[in-house]
C-alpha cells in the first residue's frame, strides 16, 4: 500500500512537471512580429503580434499572462493557453499585469487608472493611482484624496481621506478586517475612523516568492572557536597571509603572488591558489560564487570549478540581480541557478524572468537589447528566441 502511494505521488508529480512544460510559452521574435516558443526555441504560436509589452509568470503554477498588441487592435491580455483575459475590442489605452497576482490587471484610459479582474472591470478608470493593500484590497487616489475598494469591487472607505492604514486590532480571532482612516493626514493623535470588511484568507498562489535558485547553505556547519584557533596556527605556517570568513566557513589564503580559497570545515580547496585576485561574488557557504582575476581579466568559480571563463573585462552584479559579463562594450550573463553563462554578444541585458517548470524547478529567460535597437529574449540555456 505504501509503495502504491509513493508511486502515485511520484507519477502525479511527473505529470504535473510535464503539463507545465507543455504549457510553457516564451515570447519569440521574428523581425517585427512576435509569437511564442518553448524553452528549446520550438515555435508553438506563429508570430502574429506587433508587440508583447508585459509578461508575467506565476512562481507557483504554470499560469502566465502576456500583454499583446496586434497591428489593428488595442492592447489585450492572453494566458498560457492563449485564452483572452481582456478582449481585443476593449477601450483601454494601455494595460499592466500586477506582479504578484497575474489575475489582476491595471487598466489605463485618458491618463486615469482602473483595475480589471475575473473577466470584468472591478475598478473603473477614474483614479490617479491604485495600490494593492492587505486583505486583497486596493487604496485608490484621486485629486489628493484616498479611498479603499475591496476584492469584490465594493467601496469600503469613501474617497475623502488623507491617510488609510490597517488597524492594530486585526488578529486571528477577529472575523473582520479592520481599517483606519484619517481626514486630517498622518500625525500623532489624529482622529481615525474605523471601517470593517470581511477578512480574506491569503492564498499561496498570489503570494510573492521565487521558485528554484541555488541551494541555500544557511543550515551550514558551525565551526567552534577552538577549531578556528588550531586552523589559524596551521595557516600561519603554510601561507603568507589569510582571512577567515566564519559566516560562510571560508578561508581566503595568499602565498606569493597567488590567492585562493579553502573550506573552513574540512580544509579542502574551493578556489585554486592560482589567481591574482579572488573576491566573494555571491555568498552561499561552500556553494558561494567567487569572482577571480588573472592577468587583468575576470571569471567566476563555483563548486571548485570555473563556471565562467577567465577572459572578461568586467563582471558585475546589478541591483536587479543580473550577473553581467562585459567584453568590447557587449554584454552577456551568468545564470546562478543553472550555473550556465552566455557570452558577451548583446548590446545590453535588460532583465531576468524566472518561470516555474514544476516540481521545484525553474527556468530563467533574459530580456536583451540587440545592436539594431530591438528587444528580444534569450534562455538560461543560451537559446535565442529571435531571428
Amino acid at each position: 500500500m505504501k509503495i502504491y502511494i509513493i508511486l502515485l505521488i511520484l507519477f502525479g508529480s511527473l505529470l504535473t512537471a510535464q503539463d507545465l512544460q507543455e504549457e510553457l510559452l516564451i515570447p519569440y521574435r521574428d523581425n517585427n512580429l512576435w509569437g511564442f516558443c518553448d524553452s528549446l526555441g520550438n515555435i508553438k504560436v506563429k508570430p502574429f503580434a506587433s508587440e508583447i509589452r508585459d509578461i508575467k509568470y506565476n512562481v507557483f503554477t504554470s499560469k502566465s499572462r502576456f500583454v499583446i498588441k496586434e497591428e489593428n487592435s488595442n492592447y489585450y491580455v492572453i494566458d498560457n493557453l492563449q485564452k483572452a483575459l481582456i478582449p481585443k475590442n476593449n477601450r483601454y489605452d494601455s494595460l499592466q499585469i500586477r506582479k504578484f497576482d497575474q489575475d489582476e490587471i491595471y487598466i489605463y484610459k485618458n491618463g486615469k487608472m482602473g483595475l480589471y479582474k475575473n473577466n470584468k472591470e472591478l475598478i473603473p478608470c477614474i483614479y490617479n493611482d491604485i495600490s494593492a493593500e492587505s486583505n486583497k484590497s486596493f487604496i485608490v487616489k484621486r485629486d489628493g484624496y484616498y479611498g479603499l475598494i475591496n476584492s469584490s469591487g465594493k467601496q469600503i472607505i469613501p474617497l475623502e481621506y488623507k491617510y488609510i492604514t490597517f488597524s492594530e486590532k486585526n488578529n486571528n480571532s477577529n472575523s473582520n478586517f479592520i481599517w483606519k482612516a484619517s481626514k486630517e493626514g498622518m500625525y500623532m493623535n489624529c482622529k481615525m475612523d474605523e471601517f470593517f470588511d470581511t477578512k480574506i484568507k491569503a492564498d499561496k498562489e498570489s503570494s510573492p516568492g521565487e521558485a528554484g535558485g541555488m541551494q541555500d547553505s544557511s543550515e551550514r556547519i558551525r565551526v567552534s572557536n577552538e577549531t578556528v584557533s588550531k586552523v589559524e596556527q596551521y595557516l600561519a605556517d603554510k601561507y603568507d597571509s589569510f582571512r577567515i570568513d566564519k559566516n560562510n566557513n571560508l578561508i581566503f589564503v595568499e602565498k606569493g603572488i597567488f590567492k585562493g580559497v579553502l573550506s573552513l570545515v574540512d580544509g579542502k580547496e574551493i578556489v585554486k591558489l592560482n589567481f591574482d585576485e579572488v573576491d566573494l561574488f555571491m555568498a552561499n557557504g561552500e556553494n558561494s560564487i567567487f569572482k577571480v582575476n588573472k592577468a587583468g581579466t575576470y571569471g567566476l568559480v563555483c563548486l571548485k570549478r570555473i563556471v565562467v571563463p577567465v577572459n572578461y573585462e568586467k563582471i558585475n552584479r546589478t541591483f536587479e540581480e543580473l550577473n553581467i559579463l562585459i567584453n568590447n562594450n557587449q554584454q552577456g550573463f551568468f545564470d546562478e541557478d543553472s550555473l550556465k553563462y552566455v557570452d558577451a554578444k548583446y548590446k545590453k541585458i535588460l532583465n531576468k524572468t524566472r518561470i516555474n517548470t514544476g516540481f521545484n524547478k525553474s527556468f530563467n529567460i533574459y530580456k536583451i537589447l540587440l545592436d539594431n535597437g530591438k528587444e528580444a529574449y534569450v534562455g538560461e540555456n543560451g537559446v535565442e528566441y529571435f531571428k
